[in-house]
């Protein structure tokens, strides 16, 4: 949906994945939003519910100053 540009992201390693890493995609198409916040949560191995909620907390930081919106949280 995407057309590639998380492979891309991730070949590149520009994808974040360290906790609260975040990168923002805006000026997309197709998939029914112009933006999308990437927010790196860790390894499997090192997630934890803590460091979760410290990924929400981030993201919901980094949205908190933009004008009302859906939001949508996906977990890989």
């Amino acid at each position: 949906a995407l057309g590639g540009i998380l492979a891309r992201l991730e070949t590149s390693q520009e994808l974040p994945t360290k906790p609260g890493a975040t990168l923002a995609l805006r000026g997309l198409t197709g998939i029914g939003c112009s933006r999308l916040l990437l927010v790196g949560i860790g390894t499997p191995s090192s997630q934890t519910t803590g460091s979760l909620d410290r990924a929400f907390t981030t993201a919901a930081r980094a949205i908190s100053d933009k004008a009302p919106q859906r939001v949508a949280v996906v977990i890989p």
